[in-house]
């Protein structure tokens, strides 16, 4: 028989024991913060950074990957598995991209990973947002140096299809990721109308640099060195409108195969 203090002990409630509408109410406020501009949170000890040489750059990441909260829930169990795919299926967030932003201070780049909504495999577009600290280092100018910002660009998109996120990962992926599109912006790291006491014109200057940006991409989205990886490149000012380069591999030019392949490209 069951005592007074039995029937009134409080019972336990679990996750999997809630109706199916209120977990979906956790699902929507547990991932929030991946499907926004927040991010992952980093680990403990995720400061400590790991180091990639390209060129004149030194290219920072974060040496141990965040943990997705979608991962974490996919690990519990079967019925949670299958709910968080479900979930992660939907049309609205299948359309959000893998973003990350791209803080240069010549000789040295810092990549910070802003979005990763969902399992690599389902991302089709990533964003990188370049944020110039100095747009008048001679660096990012000089005639015989045009590709110092494309060469770390294309390495980080290498290491993205061929790694994964984050660019921490050792190994290479058993299947390479696959990208629609590719958006690179430009912006200078510290507002424009900061910098009124600079000699020249910062604007003009920042113009002149994602031209010349311009100008490499679309050489490279026909050089067939990304051909079945990346569908297209879109690159711009931030805030301003965008210029789409398909991604091609019947174009093929003498001139673009030398210059890539004498810089090192592969």
């Amino acid at each position: 028989m069951a005592t007074k203090r039995d029937l009134t002990a409080p019972r336990q409630c679990t996750l999997l024991g809630l109706p199916q509408e209120l977990r979906d109410q956790i699902l929507d406020y547990a991932l929030s913060s991946e499907l926004g501009t927040k991010g992952v949170p980093l680990p403990e000890g995720a400061a400590i950074t790991k180091q990639a040489q390209c060129l004149a750059w030194t290219i920072n990441f974060d040496r141990r990957c965040p943990s997705a909260t979608y991962l974490s829930l996919m690990r519990c169990n079967r019925q949670l598995w299958r709910e968080v795919s479900a979930y992660l299926l939907q049309d609205g967030i299948q359309s959000i991209p893998a973003k990350v932003t791209i803080h240069t201070g010549y000789p040295d780049m810092v990549a910070e990973w802003t979005c990763i909504a969902q399992s690599p495999a389902l991302i089709q577009d990533l964003d990188i947002s370049f944020k110039l600290r100095n747009l008048f280092d001679p660096a990012l100018s000089t005639p015989h140096q045009h590709n110092v910002l494309l060469r770390p660009l294309y390495e980080i998109i290498r290491r993205y299809i061929m790694k994964g996120p984050h660019l921490a990962r050792e190994l290479l992926l058993r299947t390479p990721l696959k990208l629609r599109t590719v958006c690179i912006t430009l912006s200078s790291a510290i507002p424009l109308e900061d910098l009124i006491y600079v000699y020249g014109s910062p604007a003009v200057q920042i113009a002149v640099l994602c031209g010349h940006l311009k100008g490499l991409l679309a050489r490279l989205a026909r050089s067939g060195l990304m051909g079945g990886a990346v569908e297209a490149l879109k690159v711009g000012l931030e805030g301003e409108k965008m210029e789409r380069f398909p991604v091609t591999m019947d174009i093929w030019d003498e001139q673009d195969y030398v210059f890539f392949n004498d810089a090192g490209f592969r």
